[in-house]
């Protein structure tokens, strides 16, 4: 008052944290090849100005990707990410973005990503000989390429004068290996 005599009250508010919203995001296609890589980057909301986040980004291939983000900061950013196969079927993968406050709220965000197969290609051979004696050998090696680095393969090799010569090979590994031919009589 006038005299300077004050009196003073208090009343408890409680401010109760927000989760995040909002989040769109964006990938740099909705279908790609196997052994190709895709970007991803986003945006979300939050009206919690001074929180922190942390974006959690579940590839769908059993790869995660963590990012931190400052306070103010509501953008994703763009985050590449390399596919090494195809689904069975070429069923899309399913990627989602959870982005978490630093009060542990959340909200989560999902894309669908095609990865089609490629089939593989440039295949080179060599043969150890042009010609051979009747009843003689040649072997036979080759290498091709294949974008999907965890694919298997399986060669078939038609001697022209025997059973064919079947070969299966590892993820990772394109070369085709010297296989003994069946030991039969060279046809002309």
């Amino acid at each position: 008052d006038d005299s300077d005599a004050s009196a003073t009250g208090s009343s408890l508010l409680t401010v109760e944290n927000a989760a995040p919203g909002g989040v769109a995001l964006n990938l740099g296609a909705g279908t790609i090849a196997e052994g190709g890589s895709v970007t991803l980057d986003g945006t979300f909301a939050d009206p919690g100005a001074l929180d922190t986040h942390t974006v959690l980004i579940e590839w769908g291939d059993s790869t995660t990707t963590t990012l931190s983000l400052m306070p103010g900061d509501l953008v994703i950013p763009a985050t590449a990410h390399t596919y090494l196969n195809n689904l069975p079927g070429d069923a899309p993968y399913t990627i989602a973005v959870t982005v978490t406050d630093n009060s542990a709220a959340s909200r989560t965000g999902y894309f669908l990503l095609s990865v089609d197969n490629i089939a593989p290609s440039g295949l080179a051979l060599n043969l150890s000989a042009g010609t051979t004696a009747e009843g003689g050998s040649v072997t036979l090696d080759g290498a091709f390429a294949d974008p999907g680095p965890l694919d298997t393969h399986t060669v078939l090799i038609a001697w022209r004068d025997s059973p064919t010569t079947t070969l299966t090979s590892v993820p990772g590994v394109a070369i085709i290996p010297s296989p003994a031919p069946p030991s039969s009589t060279n046809l002309p």
